[in-house]
């Protein structure tokens, strides 16, 4: 096939699309479908519609030789004009808000809607960079247990920005992410002499503790989902203590001061208070065990150019951090940061990988993973 040839070619790797002589995007097969498509919740020929509107803009440039901050823009506004809806700017009395885990007021409205759902509004504190969900009928918080975790939402969430779609049927990914995951701890840290023995906040179904048993480690999964425990069960075998986070010293008070490795893996955002969250965890670590947070970033790339329809901007994400943020909530604990990343992936087609570094090393990623010691 003449590579000139515009249009959409497929290959055994991956899809890319060609205009003006030049391949102007390139994705492999599974970031496209399970990064792109999956995150955006779009179709493959609305992802690709959205794409060619993106590189084949009226601009004299062409979009592969355009600068980074051009293509950032012209990506903008062709999510822009695909939006159904957009909430504009929004009245809200912040008086009504809350405040953040510090004590810090909300000065800043971060999104109007969640993908359009204007029944949901985002504000929060723009210097600590943290935010949290708010009904917009009432401006009065919104509490963790609006969310109801039971097997629908690891599997088929009936309700659009909500769950974890497929979450139970993509054993072989997720598996596949958990131990990259435990790579990324155990090559930025100690946990431990011995780091032997891990608790995983929010286990669900189990696949970052599989991980850990097949690294050696003694594991507990802590979970308030019944569905989510009998599933761990049935995939592997792996027992799991009922209960939140809040019961955690009545319930296991053999594990205070024991566990090496705590994780908390894409769960404090769905939680009303980390500062009380880190602080009960905090009791059960080992004198030189770690506290490891995954969630995602507020101050993103993706946040900057997707706005409402940034994909982490979900109905049972309730608070919203960033390293910085993260940083405070830890301090105000007694904890140290001994490691930070944050990474970004959804937009590498457009961008490149290059850029893709730069904002891992600018803190602008869109999944944050902290660690944190005594």
């Amino acid at each position: 096939m003449d590579s000139k040839q515009g249009g959409w070619h497929e290959t055994s790797a991956g899809t890319y699309y060609v205009h003006a002589g030049a391949v102007q995007f390139y994705d492999d097969w599974d970031h496209w479908r399970n990064g792109f498509c999956r995150l955006l919740e779009i179709s493959e020929p609305d992802a690709k519609r959205l794409i060619q509107e993106i590189v084949t803009t009226d601009s004299q440039d062409s979009f592969k030789n355009s600068s980074t901050a051009d293509k950032i823009d012209r990506t903008k506004q062709a999510f822009r004009n695909n939006r159904s809806k957009d909430s504009g700017k929004r009245s809200v009395d912040f008086s009504k808000c809350g405040m953040a885990f510090d004590g810090s007021p909300p000065d800043m409205v971060f999104a109007g809607s969640i993908s359009g759902n204007q029944e949901r509004i985002i504000v929060g504190n723009s210097d600590l960079q943290y935010a949290w969900q708010v009904d917009a009928a009432t401006n009065r918080l919104v509490r963790a247990d609006s969310v109801n975790y039971d097997e629908l939402y690891f599997q088929d969430p009936q309700q659009p920005h909500l769950g974890m779609r497929n979450y139970i049927t993509d054993q072989d990914w997720r598996l596949e992410k958990a131990r990259r995951q435990l790579r990324i701890v155990l090559a930025n840290c100690s946990p431990g002499d011995d780091k032997n023995t891990a608790l995983d906040v929010g286990s669900a179904v189990g696949y970052f503790r599989k991980a850990l048993a097949e690294s050696a480690f003694t594991h507990y999964g802590l979970e308030q989902s019944s569905d989510a425990i009998k599933i761990c069960e049935s995939k592997f075998g792996f027992e799991t203590i009922f209960g939140e986070i809040a019961d955690l010293p009545a319930i296991a008070p053999q594990l205070l001061g024991k566990i090496d490795l705590i994780t908390l893996w894409d769960v404090i955002e769905h939680l009303d208070d980390g500062l009380i969250t880190v602080n009960i965890l905090k009791q059960f670590l080992s004198a030189t065990g770690v506290l490891v947070i995954r969630t995602p970033n507020l101050v993103s790339l993706e946040y900057d150019i997707l706005g409402d329809y940034y994909y982490s901007f979900k109905l049972d994400h309730i608070k919203y951090y960033s390293p910085r943020s993260l940083d405070a909530l830890a301090k105000l604990c007694g904890l140290r940061r001994i490691y930070v990343e944050t990474t970004s992936h959804i937009f590498k087609g457009l961008l490149g990988i290059d850029y893709m570094h730069q904002c891992m090393l600018d803190g602008k990623g869109a999944d944050i993973i902290a660690i944190y010691a005594r």
